[in-house]
């Protein structure tokens, strides 16, 4: 795209800123004649925000927007453009549109005839009528409203033309009339020689219409106020009233019900108050010569010196930024440096001696927060004098720096210089208003360029993992983080809190429109719902982006059953047995295996059954633990003397036996041998006693010793054990 075309939509924009409404979205345009021969058949097939463009031509009908929020525009202007009433009814008709605010614009609406709205007719609406002219509409006796009447309405009435519209002397006659709820926006019109009151008023308190900067001359009266309800809510400013029968009407006033006058010009009426004390004098009201240009042919544009010039008050509500023609309002008509706005429709323009070179900057792409090169305009004198400057000012993402100081040299130049920070992503407009005593101050530059910026965008905010048992370890979930900006985003740190963890495959510079992955896991650490958070820092807008976890645990536990024991007592020989339970805990399921360790010695410990499958309660088990009685010792079995290898052996023995006795009867045997023989004897006797105990012995049990124990069961799912301690006193 060229810097010419990116600077007129910009400058559009900006026109579109600066206008009193603002254009309705539209589905489609429909041209007449081109698709529909008539206004009333597009009408009929337009839909809420459509565009109706009507070529030049008079138009011989009566049209009826019903409730319709739609824009019906001429495309060559209200002079070229004439609808025609015949004098057959209203010219164009409104009701309640709720989609949006209907538009009428660019139209001559004439030849209307109606009791009530003869060119115009509102009820129970709110359109915007704007740059038509009203020609030669009649209201009949007893209505209200000649060229337009509002009944429950509050339109937008701007920069019309009313000329040549008639009414009778009723009281609720008028050229615009207002009765009943209503708070209107009048403003910038011009009503000019209606046999015919210009502006009526007649509707109950805390409505608040505002009529402001119009233009009327040559009517009956100008502005009419029925004041049997409290006024003050009515505002009237920077109106030029003139050369009227009556000026400022008022009937019914009660004092304190006064409306708000402020700002206006009122000379050259037959009467300029009536009803009310003259207001010329107070709050900014002047009674003086307009100075016209030419009143008589209709030219009511201001001269240089007339006292309308910056007599008006900037601070009337929802003034205007253009005039009756769709100029620049509120400029510096006495070159003070001081901008105030005219009086009446028009605002008076002096020749412009500074040029300004470029009018309008065009910045490239800049990220978001960063400031760009700066860009220069240059402002040039073309005057014979010196132009004082008394401001530059700047409005949007930009900043600018100048060597104007406080004038330019008549044939100089000084430049301006301007940078653009953009605060958002976007086209982003602004405006370098330069404020001097040369006739066109305010004036000008258009500033445009565009935020660009990474955009952070998560698949989901929220990651929910289901049922895990405590300890172990999910199936992953995947969140994909993608760059929908238009600049690149930087990543410093991607972590997971709580229960979770995550690995990425993110680079720490991701490309616009390119994407990356996170898998998250969950360890629950204790069962119930467990919350995390993964936090993602970058350079996008609103870092850290976090995306909720959420991980439902489950778990099971070990316990006795209600009213049984984990302890027991039993005598040696006896089985104590423990009635338990698995108990799932925040929805736990699957299978159990369950054991038993830690029994004593001659006792066995076993569960029934080993193993359990959980659903939805708790499942009952058993675990027995058998013990063994003590046992006492058998006889010993003598060897038997027929066994044919048992006898040398025995005879040997009995032998060594015989021998040692007789040496130890012998009293004359020394001591010493007599001790050495009965050794010798009872190492022989000894030796066949155990060749012998081949045969037999001792076959008692000492039984499963009497004390107590702390047993373990165990039950394990999915590699994760949870055990239970028993108490086992054996007696």
């Amino acid at each position: 795209m060229n810097r010419r075309s990116r600077i007129m939509p910009a400058l559009f924009r900006l026109l579109v800123f600066l206008l009193p409404f603002q254009a309705s979205s539209f589905a489609s345009t429909i041209h007449v004649p081109a698709d529909k021969p008539t206004i009333q058949a597009a009408i009929n097939a337009a839909v809420d925000g459509d565009v109706i463009l009507v070529a030049p031509g008079t138009y011989l009908e009566n049209i009826d927007f019903s409730t319709k929020a739609i824009t019906v525009q001429s495309a060559g202007g209200a002079s070229l453009t004439i609808i025609d009433g015949q004098n057959l009814n209203t010219v164009v008709t409104f009701g309640d549109a709720t989609g949006g605010k209907p538009t009428l614009r660019g139209f001559t609406i004439q030849h209307g005839a109606a009791t009530s709205g003869a060119g115009l007719f509102l009820l129970g609406a709110s359109p915007a009528i704007l740059d038509n002219i009203f020609l030669s509409n009649a209201q009949a006796n007893g209505g209200f409203g000649a060229a337009i009447g509002v009944n429950n309405g509050s339109p937008d009435i701007e920069r019309n033309l009313f000329m040549g519209n008639t009414c009778d002397g009723q009281s609720l006659s008028g050229v615009v009339s207002f009765v009943n709820t209503a708070s209107p926006f009048v403003a910038n019109n011009i009503f000019w020689n209606n046999p015919c009151r210009a502006i009526h008023i007649t509707i109950p308190q805390d409505n608040s219409p505002v009529i402001i900067n119009n233009t009327i001359v040559g009517n009956p009266v100008g502005i009419h106020v029925d004041a049997r309800i409290p006024t003050v809510l009515q505002s009237y400013e920077n109106n030029l009233i003139v050369g009227n029968t009556v000026g400022l009407e008022v009937v019914f006033l009660n004092p304190g019900n006064e409306p708000t006058w402020k700002n206006n010009l009122v000379f050259g009426n037959g009467t300029d108050y009536s009803g009310i004390s003259s207001l010329t004098g107070s709050a900014g009201n002047i009674s003086v010569d307009p100075q016209f240009v030419n009143q008589s042919s209709g030219n009511f544009h201001l001269q240089a010196t007339s006292p309308a010039v910056e007599a008006g008050t900037n601070s009337a509500p929802r003034l205007t930024s253009q005039d009756f023609e769709k100029n620049d309002r509120v400029l510096d008509g006495r070159g003070t440096c001081s901008a105030t706005v005219d009086i009446g429709a028009y605002e008076f323009a002096r020749a412009s001696s500074l040029s300004f070179n470029p009018a309008s900057l065009l910045f490239a792409d800049q990220i978001v927060g960063t400031a760009s090169a700066s860009l220069p305009s240059t402002i040039t004198n073309n005057s014979s004098s010196a132009a004082k400057v008394c401001a530059i000012n700047v409005a949007g993402d930009y900043s600018e720096t100048n060597s104007c100081g406080n004038s330019i040299p008549a044939g100089a130049s000084c430049p301006l210089n301007v940078t653009f920070t953009p605060a958002a992503r976007g086209i982003r407009d602004g405006l370098l208003q330069i404020i001097t005593a040369d006739a066109g101050s305010p004036q000008t530059i258009a500033l445009s360029g565009k935020g660009i910026a990474p955009l952070v965008t998560l698949s989901a905010p929220t990651l929910n993992f289901s049922s895990q048992l405590v300890g172990t370890t999910s199936v992953a979930q995947t969140i994909t983080l993608s760059n929908s900006g238009d600049a690149p985003l930087s990543i410093s740190k991607i972590a997971a809190a709580g229960d979770f963890a995550e690995t990425d495959n993110c680079p720490a510079s991701l490309a616009v429109s390119a994407g990356c992955t996170i898998n998250i896991t969950f360890t629950p650490t204790a069962f119930g719902t467990r919350g995390g958070t993964l936090t993602i820092t970058d350079g996008a807008q609103g870092s850290p982006h976090n995306v909720n976890l959420i991980g439902d645990a489950s778990d099971f536990s070990l316990s006795a059953i209600n009213g049984r024991s984990l302890s027991a007592t039993v005598a040696a020989g006896v089985s104590a047995n423990y009635q338990l339970q698995v108990a799932p805990q925040n929805g736990f399921t699957g299978s159990v295996s369950i054991s038993c360790t830690g029994a004593p010695s001659l006792a066995v410990c076993s569960a029934s059954p080993q193993s359990v499958n959980i659903t939805v309660a708790q499942v009952p088990f058993t675990v027995s633990v058998t013990t063994t009685a003590a046992t006492a010792a058998s006889p010993i079995d003598l060897p038997r003397f027929s066994t044919p290898r048992f006898v040398p052996l025995f005879l040997l023995t009995l032998s060594i036996f015989l021998l040692a006795a007789a040496c130890l009867a012998n009293s004359r045997t020394p001591l010493r041998r007599r001790v050495l023989v009965a050794t010798s004897f009872a190492i022989v006797l000894s030796s066949w006693a155990t060749s012998v105990g081949c045969g037999g012995g001792y076959s008692g049990n000492p039984g499963t010793p009497k004390e107590t124990y702390q047993l373990k069961v165990t039950g394990t799912s999915s590699g994760q054990s949870r055990q239970l301690t028993l108490t086992l006193t054996v007696n």
